[in-house]
C-alpha cells in the first residue's frame, strides 16, 4: 500500500476513536448523563462505569493508531507491526465489550447501533492488524 494512504488510514481510525471518545463518551459523561443512562436501561452508576471503560478503550485504539502513523512516516517496519498490534487490541476490545454491552446490558433502543459499533471496530481492527505487517525496504543510513 501506499505510504501517504497507509499513514492517513492510521490518523483516519485515530481521529474515529478520539472523536468518539471526546464527542460521544465524555459529552455523555459531562453533559447529559442522567437521561441517556435511564434510556439504555442502565442506573447512572452502571452507566459512569461503561463510559469510563469506552473512554479507556477509546484512548488505546487511538494512541495505537497515531503510533501506527507515526511507524509508516518513519518506515520503521518493526515499529509499525507492534504499533498496529495496539491498535488492533484497543479496536478488537473496544467491539467486543460493545457487543457484550449490546446483548447484555443495553435497552433494546440501544441494542442495534451499539451492536453496529462493535462490529464496526471490529473490523477496522482487523484492517489495521493487516496493513501493519506492510514491509518497508530497508534505508541505509
Amino acid at each position: 500500500m501506499n505510504k501517504v494512504l497507509l499513514r492517513m488510514f492510521y490518523l483516519l481510525l485515530a481521529a474515529i476513536a478520539f472523536f468518539e471518545l471526546v464527542l460521544s463518551n465524555l459529552f455523555t459523561l459531562a453533559f447529559n448523563l442522567g437521561p441517556t443512562a435511564r434510556t439504555a436501561g442502565l442506573t447512572v452508576q452502571m452507566e459512569i462505569l461503561r463510559l469510563a471503560i469506552l473512554i479507556a478503550l477509546d484512548a488505546a485504539a487511538g494512541l495505537g493508531a497515531l503510533a501506527a502513523s507515526e511507524a509508516v512516516r518513519r518506515q520503521d517496519s518493526s515499529l509499525l507491526k507492534k504499533t498496529s498490534l495496539l491498535a488492533f487490541i484497543g479496536f478488537g476490545v473496544y467491539a467486543l465489550y460493545q457487543l457484550a454491552s449490546s446483548w447484555l446490558l443495553l435497552s433494546s433502543e440501544f441494542k442495534l447501533p451499539t451492536a453496529l459499533a462493535g462490529l464496526a471496530y471490529g473490523a477496522f481492527g482487523i484492517l489495521a492488524f493487516h496493513f501493519g505487517r506492510t514491509k518497508f525496504p530497508r534505508q541505509a543510513g
